[in-house]
Order: structure tokens, then C-alpha cells, then sequence
């Protein structure tokens, strides 16, 4: 057990403040890691596009699949697979960015 503290001790004081920003300090700790980081925000980037990009794809097979007026004479089997072929691709980047960012911890 330590001893008791006498009165006529200073009393133990608080480290001063760290100049710097925050963000600074931020980057300096994710260094290691920042090719993952920006791989995974590519990632995020890509896959949000993708999701952005759905419903008017689905708009437009709807459209097709429904024979009214489209752009030029898009056929049903391009429109889906238009279609299918962004849905893969954001689930996919979506998947990597996930990946990533677990391997970041």
C-alpha cells in the first residue's frame, strides 16, 4: 500500500493539452493502414454508384418489358441484364469495402 499523501504535497496535475489538430494526430495512427482505407472508400464509392444506378434500371426493363416508349430499341434480355450485371457489381463492391474496412479493424 502507498503512504498516505501528506497535506503539504502538491497535488499530482493533469498533463498539458497536446497542440496539434485531432486530425493530424487521426492520420498519423491510420498510416499503416491507409492504402486499405482508400481502397475501401473507392470501394464505397462504386458500390454506391451502383445502388444509385438500380432504379432507373429497373425503370427502364419495366419500360421494356412493357413495350412502352424507351430510348432507342433496348431489348428486354439487355435491359435485364444491364440490370443484373450493376446489382452483382455493387454487391460485390460492397463486399470488398466490408472486407476492408474488418481488415482495418
Amino acid at each position: 500500500p502507498a503512504p498516505p499523501a501528506s497535506e503539504d504535497a502538491p497535488a499530482p496535475t493533469a498533463p498539458p493539452p497536446v497542440r496539434g489538430t485531432p486530425w493530424r494526430t487521426l492520420l498519423r495512427l491510420c498510416r499503416p493502414d491507409l492504402p486499405y482505407l482508400a481502397a475501401a472508400f473507392l470501394s464505397l464509392a462504386v458500390a454506391a454508384s451502383g445502388d444509385a444506378a438500380l432504379p432507373a434500371l429497373q425503370g427502364a426493363a419495366l419500360n421494356t418489358a412493357l413495350g412502352l416508349e424507351t430510348a432507342g430499341r433496348a431489348s428486354l434480355r439487355g435491359a435485364l441484364l444491364r440490370l443484373l450485371g450493376v446489382g452483382c457489381g455493387t454487391a460485390l463492391f460492397t463486399g470488398i469495402r466490408g472486407y476492408l474496412f474488418w481488415v482495418c479493424g
